[in-house]
């Protein structure tokens, strides 16, 4: 383990319930710009990795220098786990930064309420 503190952002094109919720506008922004300016407003997270296979969300998160980790299809499903999708991206990390991180922020695309400071303050 070492002193790293990563966040993980989640979010998958082809939600049934809510379509395209994962960059519907909310306010002028993309929802998942939200919990991507949290993560890089933090005092504490290193590095942010957004796993997803939106080609929007993927071109977003290039300009604003993310890791990028590109979900397989059979996580891209509506009878996926969200679960299973973050160990995946979690093992993805591991490899990258070649150690355990210190702490995970686990974050969604879709939470636009997410803050810096509520991540400070739960680190």
């Amino acid at each position: 383990m070492n002193d790293m503190v990563i966040s993980i952002i989640l979010g998958r094109k082809g939600s049934k319930e809510i379509p395209e919720k994962n960059i519907m506008n909310i306010l002028g922004r993309p929802a998942f710009h939200y919990p991507i300016l949290a993560a890089k407003n933090s005092k504490y997270i290193h590095k942010t990795f957004v796993s997803t296979d939106h080609d929007i969300i993927i071109e977003h998160a290039k300009k604003e220098k993310l890791s990028i980790i590109t979900r397989p299809d059979s996580l891209c499903t509506d009878k996926a786990l969200f679960e299973d999708a973050l160990i995946h991206a979690y093992k993805k990390v591991k490899r990258v930064i070649g150690n355990q991180p210190k702490y995970v922020v686990v974050l969604m695309c879709n939470a636009i309420t997410i803050s810096s400071q509520l991540i400070d303050n739960a680190i």
